[in-house]
This record gives C-alpha cells, sequence and structure tokens, in this order.
C-alpha cells in the first residue's frame, strides 16, 4: 500500500483543485460568496434587531439557511444520485 503521507498528499491536492479552482462555480470561492450574502444580513439582524433572549434562536435560524444555501449548490439532483435500473419481463404469453 501507499504510505499516509503519500495517500495525505493525493487527498489534499483533490481537495485544493476541488475548492480552490476559481475557474468553475464549484469552489470554495462561491461558498465564501453565498456565506457573506448571509451573513453579513444575519449578523446585522441577530446583533442589531433582536433582543437578547432571541439571538441564539435567530443565529441558528440563519445558520440553518445557510446550510441549506449549501446543500442547494453542492448537492446533486436525485436523477443522477440514483441508477436507472430497466427490468423486462419475458411473459409466457398474452
Amino acid at each position: 500500500g501507499e504510505s499516509p503521507a503519500a495517500i495525505g498528499k493525493v487527498a489534499l491536492s483533490k481537495y485544493a483543485a476541488n475548492n480552490f479552482d476559481t475557474r468553475s462555480e464549484d469552489g470554495l470561492l462561491t461558498d465564501w460568496i453565498a456565506f457573506w450574502k448571509i451573513w453579513v444580513l444575519g449578523d446585522v439582524v441577530v446583533y442589531g434587531l433582536c433582543p437578547m433572549w432571541a439571538r441564539l434562536p435567530a443565529n441558528h435560524v440563519f445558520s440553518f439557511v445557510y446550510i441549506c444555501v449549501l446543500s442547494f449548490m453542492r448537492g446533486s439532483s436525485a436523477e443522477k444520485d440514483l441508477p436507472c435500473v430497466i427490468v423486462e419481463h419475458e411473459s409466457d404469453g398474452p
């Protein structure tokens, strides 16, 4: 087998290629832009408008929305994930 250092090097190079490639829309740059769009408004609302007792629940709402946005951006459709299986049955007669 390969050494842990070699496996780590391959893993980090794939991570860097997937996340820091600014030529595609599937990278950390896109995630960071979504982060700033949600959290600048979220922090203004949470720390500027919410009373102290409502800050934690409001922060959780913005966290949930952010995770939903990331899942929508990064997730794939069910059609791509599920293999298409066609089963044909032969019948003995009509």
